[in-house]
């Protein structure tokens, strides 16, 4: 019996697979999802959300985008880490009446902080929103 030990059957059959392209698109893979994670951990500025007994975890359908704003207990509100002003944020409203809106607040603000954006919400015609809260 004579075996060669060359003889594969990359080699038999002339073809043999490059797995080159494969390692690069897992590494591309890899940098977009940390990446992408890094932009989530700053849409969830630090901040310290009120506690509720009852709460959920809503589901954010993939084709309806949503706004998070966040409220500092300045009454600093911020979107995608943007400041802003008060009409500046009816304008943002109004052209996202189809978004979802998410609230973030410091549980350290006031109703006083809190009020004008909820107006904000009910001039641009946006009548239902979420509040982030953290649950007890």
């Amino acid at each position: 019996m004579n075996f060669d030990l060359n003889n594969n059957r990359a080699n038999a059959t002339g073809h043999k697979i490059n797995l080159t392209p494969m390692v690069d698109i897992v590494f591309l893979l890899i940098i977009f999802f940390l990446v992408v994670s890094q932009f989530s951990a700053q849409e969830r500025s630090l901040m310290d959300l009120p506690a509720a007994q009852n709460s959920f975890t809503p589901e954010i359908a993939a084709e309806k985008q949503s706004v998070i704003l966040n409220i500092m207990p300045s009454g600093e509100i911020t979107v995608d880490d943007k400041i802003y002003p008060q009409p500046e944020l009816q304008k943002l409203l109004t052209n996202h009446i189809n978004s979802k809106v998410i609230i973030r607040s410091d549980k350290k603000c006031t109703w006083s902080v809190l009020q004008p954006v909820f107006s904000a919400c009910l001039q641009a015609g946006i009548s239902t929103t979420d509040i982030a809260v953290v649950k007890e």
